[in-house]
Parts: structure tokens; C-alpha cells; sequence
């Protein structure tokens, strides 16, 4: 059985992940093994604004985030404008 949720569920439940990323970062050790992709993923795709995780606009997050966990190094390319 496959279950889909229409956008406006899918942006709360993105939203709402950002907030419990942010929580166990808090709690995190920078040393913790993962620590550092983790903080990377989160502020490639989020914001704090007073306390709070706020997704960025699509817009706002580039080529060079985070792809693939097993491979954070992996990115798309920039291709050349020619004209």
C-alpha cells in the first residue's frame, strides 16, 4: 500500500523535522560520530530565525548541498553556459 500526502502535509511534516533536527543537535556532541553531515544537511536546508528551524525556500539551496549521505562529497556539476 503506497500513501501519498498532498504538499501542504509534506511542508508541515519537512518543517516539523527541521525543529527535532535542531533539538538533537543541540543535544549532540560535535564529536559524535555524524555530527558534522548532520549540521551540514540542516543548514544547507534550514534557517534558525528566534529559536525556531524554518525550511529555506527551495531557491536558496544550491547545487553543492548534499545529495547522498553515503557520499557527501557527490554534488551536481555546473555546466557551462555557451550561447
Amino acid at each position: 500500500m503506497v500513501y501519498r500526502l498532498n504538499s501542504e502535509t509534506l511542508g508541515e511534516k519537512i518543517s516539523s523535522l527541521g525543529g527535532l533536527i535542531y533539538q538533537v543537535l543541540k543535544r549532540l556532541a560535535e564529536t559524535t560520530t555524524g555530527y558534522d553531515l548532520l549540521h551540514r544537511v540542516f543548514h544547507e536546508q534550514y534557517e534558525v530565525v528566534k529559536g525556531q528551524a524554518i525550511l529555506r525556500p527551495k531557491e536558496d539551496i544550491t547545487a553543492r548541498s548534499v545529495q547522498n549521505h553515503n557520499d557527501p562529497d557527490a554534488d551536481y556539476r555546473k555546466k557551462e553556459t555557451r550561447r
